[in-house]
């Protein structure tokens, strides 16, 4: 059995206890919405399969079947957060325009993934039918689940929903394992270090010049996801959430303005008056819509509700629409040609912070059912985070060239050297060779 294989095998036994303690033991997940817990479970199996490719090395990917896995990876987080809020979603007396328009978004949902899927099996493997044959069950227990909730048929609600969960548990595994290699060629063998000497080797290469700011991304991107977990199980009340949106920020610019002593890059020609202008215009939306948040509720009249979701709107809009400029014009500069897929990454988190921060505002001046505002809310608090992380790596430098000491000047320095062998012609002086350096 090899490193793959036996990964394979310990990740679907986790998603084995996972599916049971999801289904046996409601209060282990979040507020009901059982796909919160997938996403840590899918963490760990990343960690399960990049250990085992240490010792199973495969062939290095093709950038198709790389982005193909991306793609597949948007459309299951998308998945979960969809099927794991159905109960939510389709609820008893829900009008019927948003039943309709939540079936036309969950299929477009399984297509888009059923589609990236198709496309990433097709650029990784020729082994096509057992692929096909979960993708058939996944797709068909996902459509029964749905129809079952729409049509509120209790028993085959709940009898589908473990084979969901299993399916939604096991695609992680099998993308890892995918994306991984189980189906390239075998590499080479690197080397016969342990495993800790891999890991510190691991670790020196992440904090080298060049690569720390990728690597401090990356770590405080982990530690927002931790912590927004951490605020979800003990049930941290909502008021103090512009405690923790203030001081991870700070953290967060504070560690970045330190990694540049380390890796330094060339900076944008931006002056402190426009960080700080930044810094302000994004801070200071982020604690009306905290306070909009915390302080309209069901008693505020309609007058006062109209007048500050509309000033909410027109703010939150001119602040995505400032950023996105500046992540165009700071990117432009840096990588000095038109990397699409960089800058559609950034603009597409800033559009999502947006996004959910409108439909917040939205669901919020209609008086729509909270278990909406509840996901744009927890959208939104992730992609705040998420956001303010990659605008700090912008800013210290993350796509820009690496600074390198010039060496010192070469000094050359001309040396006569007289060599006398005696006056062999009377003359009175020694004759000698004169020699330059």
């Amino acid at each position: 059995m090899t490193s793959h294989q036996l990964a394979i095998l310990v990740s679907l036994l986790l998603a084995g206890g996972a599916t049971a303690a999801s289904c046996l033991v409601p209060e282990l997940t979040v507020m009901g919405i059982w796909g919160i817990p997938v996403l840590g479970f899918a963490l760990l199996v990343g960690v399960i399969f990049r250990i085992a490719v240490y010792y199973d090395p495969r062939e290095v990917q093709s950038d198709e079947a790389r982005k193909a896995a991306y793609y597949v990876a948007g459309c299951l987080l998308c998945y979960l957060l969809f099927w794991s809020s159905l109960d939510r979603i389709f609820q008893k007396k829900q009008h019927f325009s948003v039943v309709i328009a939540s079936a036309i978004g969950a299929l477009t949902i399984m297509a888009f993934l059923t589609l990236s899927s198709y496309h990433l099996i097709v650029h990784t493997t020729t082994q096509t039918g057992r692929l096909k044959i979960i993708g058939f069950l996944f797709f068909n227990a996902s459509s029964v689940s749905l129809v079952a909730t729409m049509a509120d048929i209790e028993f085959l609600r709940n009898g589908v929903k473990p084979i969901v969960i299993f399916f939604a548990y096991a695609n992680w595994v099998l993308l890892a394992a995918v994306y991984s290699g189980i189906y390239r060629e075998p590499n080479v063998f690197a080397s016969n270090d342990t495993l800790s000497e891999r890991l510190a080797t691991w670790m020196r290469s992440k904090t080298q010049p060049g690569e720390l700011l990728s690597s401090l991304q990356t770590l405080f991107t982990m530690i927002f996801f931790v912590m927004l977990m951490t605020q979800i199980v003990t049930a941290v009340p909502s008021s103090y959430s512009p405690i923790f949106k203030g001081i991870f920020p700070g953290v967060v610019a504070n560690s970045f303005y330190v990694a540049t002593h380390f890796d330094p890059r060339k900076l944008h020609h931006y002056t402190l008056y426009h960080v700080l202008i930044g810094a302000f215009v994004f801070f200071g939306v982020e604690m009306y819509f905290e306070w909009y948040m915390l302080s309209i509720n069901e008693k505020t009249g309609d007058s006062e509700l109209n007048m500050h979701s509309a000033a909410l709107m027109v703010v939150v809009c001119v602040r995505a629409v400032f950023f996105i400029i500046c992540v165009f014009e700071h990117m432009m500069v840096d990588l000095n040609t038109f990397d699409r897929r960089k800058i559609f990454l950034n603009v597409f988190h800033i559009f999502m912070h947006f996004l959910s921060a409108l439909l917040f505002v939205t669901f919020t001046a209609f008086r729509l059912s909270s278990a909406l505002k509840i996901v744009t809310i927890t959208l939104n608090t992730i992609w705040y985070h998420y956001v303010f992380v990659s605008i700090s790596a912008m800013l210290a430098g993350k796509y820009g060239e690496a600074v390198r000491q010039e060496p010192p000047p070469i000094v050359q320095i001309s040396l006569e050297i007289r060599v006398t062998n005696g006056d062999g012609d009377g003359d009175g002086d020694g004759d000698g060779v004169t020699i330059t350096v």
